[in-house]
């Protein structure tokens, strides 16, 4: 049985055989197909799990893990640009993936954009 555990920084998540500790700060997006979803990490590897979307999407941080369509998750840190593209918004993250935005989180991806990138919005630790 897989369990899903959320603490501040981390989660855990544990199968049958294995049990691992994920950082937040190393998630890179997180993507649906349903039944299960994937949590892209830093340095190409993943995590795939049997939970819905909207249930992990909960447990993270709101201003900096936004949901930007139907199926994809991004952890905002980890964007490197929001691009237009013949009318259509688009995510260039830090790894190379790209992500189209519907047009009803443009403005919450641009808000969230703007202030993780904005030198006067982040404390001493880089924190908002």
């Amino acid at each position: 049985m897989e369990q899903l555990v959320f603490e501040e920084k981390f989660f855990w998540y544990s199968d049958r055989n294995n049990m691992w500790k994920v950082e937040y700060d190393d998630i890179v997006s997180i993507e649906c197909d349903k039944p299960y979803i994937k949590i892209l990490l830093k340095g190409s590897k993943a995590i795939i799990i049997k939970k819905s979307l909207l249930d992990v999407q909960k447990n993270l941080n709101e201003k900096l893990f936004v949901r930007i369509n139907r199926k994809t998750v991004v952890n905002m840190e980890n964007v490197q640009s929001l691009f237009k593209k013949k009318d259509v918004y688009s995510l260039l993250m830090q790894n190379g993936l790209e992500y189209v935005v519907s047009f009803r989180t443009v403005s919450l991806a641009r808000k969230c954009f703007s202030l993780l990138n904005s030198s006067e919005k982040k404390d001493e630790n880089g924190n908002i």
